[in-house]
């Protein structure tokens, strides 16, 4: 017998469903006005929450490493442009002025 897989962060119902087997959670709702605490209804607003949570930080991450990456095409295209001009700059002779 294995280690049994833990449900996906992303997906909550399969969190609520293993809350609900671990005996964490009700199977059902009982309804009452404040929710009680094992109620299955609430389990599922805060593992939806969480989910949220961590899409919207997933989702910051990749645009920070796309920020990065395009910051980086900017100087090595910045850093190509110098090159060349120096380079052009080199190649293109000095006017000589002549005094007569």
């Amino acid at each position: 017998m294995g280690k049994k897989k833990q449900p996906s962060p992303d997906d909550p119902k399969a969190v609520v469903r293993n809350l609900m087997k671990a005996g964490k959670v009700k199977k059902k709702c009982c309804r009452s006005k404040p929710r009680c605490d094992r109620c299955p209804v609430r389990a599922l607003k805060k593992a939806e929450k969480k989910a949220r949570k961590k899409a919207e930080k997933d989702l910051l991450k990749a645009h920070e490493k796309d920020r990065k990456k395009a910051r980086k095409k900017a100087d090595k295209a910045d850093k190509n442009a110098l090159a060349k001009t120096r380079e052009q700059a080199l190649r293109t002779p000095e006017p000589t002025h002549s005094t007569a």
